[in-house]
């Protein structure tokens, strides 16, 4: 409970809600369908070049956080089919709260879910 405290307030669930309420209907249909998202979501790692990290940049308010939403509730679907809980990690970043984005809040915002 003391190291809870010790976590920075930051509220990563939070957030994902707020992103979502953005999306419209078949908001990164497109996305979820490319093959390249198809490969990356089912793959092993056992290919030359996979990588298990995705990353989404751009310009600020070009939807990075949308599609991660998309990606994000794509992925506890997938790996949930069975049953099992799953446990994912994840933050969003925001040029206007810059000052509270240090590498100690997100780690410890990762840490805390």
């Amino acid at each position: 409970e003391k190291v809870m405290e010790w976590i920075p307030p930051l509220e990563p669930h939070k957030r994902h809600k707020d992103v979502k309420s953005k999306w419209l209907e078949k908001t990164g249909v497109w996305f979820l369908e490319a093959a390249e998202f198809k490969a990356w979501c089912d793959g092993d790692g056992s290919e030359e070049n996979f990588s298990t990290v995705l990353g989404c940049y751009g310009i600020p308010g070009a939807g990075k956080s949308v599609m991660s939403s998309l990606v994000i509730d794509e992925l506890s679907e997938k790996l949930s089919k069975d049953g099992k809980p799953v446990c994912m990690a994840y933050f969003y970043c925001d040029c206007r709260d810059e000052a509270n984005q240090t590498a100690i809040n997100i780690i410890g915002a990762l840490l805390k879910q």
